[in-house]
């Protein structure tokens, strides 16, 4: 047993990991049993399972390293980060590990039409990669009104998506509102979506800030619009 570990921890984890199953089974059951939920409930559900399981394998995952590491010392709990932040002059950016996610089509009982993403999903890496911005980092949120500007880079080899089928909302959601600004309404934010073609991997980037200043660096990147 490697040195440093506590029996009364690791029992700990796995009750959490226990208890995130039976949540994810009583909220699978709502859908086998109710079935005539609607296509909205039944994605929130949905959503919120994929939430509960990505937390259940982060902690199986912890157990399992901690058990096969030799020097409790270099082991930490790690998630994944999907986004680096950082400030460019007056503007914040942020470099996305892929393109914004596509939006999903849901139509419910009703036939009325919403679209979405797993945002649970999403938010566990957008939230680190913020986090780990701040821990070395303080951030003044915008005293006017900003843009935020993102530049979906394509592959030239990759299939080419609707810019309107890509979600920002869970990306504003998490690093951008009551993070840069009060909020996301349009008095404090505007959005602009643009398409590139890269030789490199298809991922997408945000700049934050005045816009006259992102139209500015926006030709210093040869960016067409």
């Amino acid at each position: 047993m490697a040195e440093g570990y506590d029996l009364k921890v690791e029992k700990n984890k796995i009750k959490n990991v226990k208890s995130l199953y039976k949540t994810i089974e009583k909220e699978l059951d709502k859908i086998s049993i109710f079935e005539i939920l609607d296509n909205e409930t039944q994605f929130d559900i949905l959503s919120e399972c994929v939430d509960k399981s990505i937390a259940a394998t982060g902690l199986l995952k912890n157990m399992t390293d901690h058990v096969a590491s030799e020097n409790i010392e270099n082991y930490c709990i790690e998630s994944e980060k999907s986004l680096t932040m950082s400030k460019e002059g007056n503007l914040y950016k942020f470099v996305l590990n892929d393109l914004l996610p596509q939006r999903r089509l849901i139509k419910n009982s009703k036939d009325q039409i919403r679209y979405g993403s797993f945002k649970n999903y999403l938010s566990i890496g957008y939230r680190e990669g913020l986090e780990e911005y701040l821990v070395q980092n303080d951030i003044i949120p915008f005293k006017d009104k900003v843009l935020a500007c993102f530049i979906n880079y394509y592959n030239e080899s990759s299939e080419l998506i609707d810019l309107d089928n890509l979600d920002q909302k869970p990306f504003i959601d998490i690093c951008v509102s009551r993070v840069l600004v009060p909020d996301d309404s349009p008095t404090y934010i505007s959005h602009l979506m643009l398409g590139q073609k890269s030789s490199g991997r298809s991922h997408t980037e945000v700049y934050i800030g005045n816009s006259s200043e992102i139209f500015e660096l926006l030709k210093t990147l040869n960016i067409t619009f």
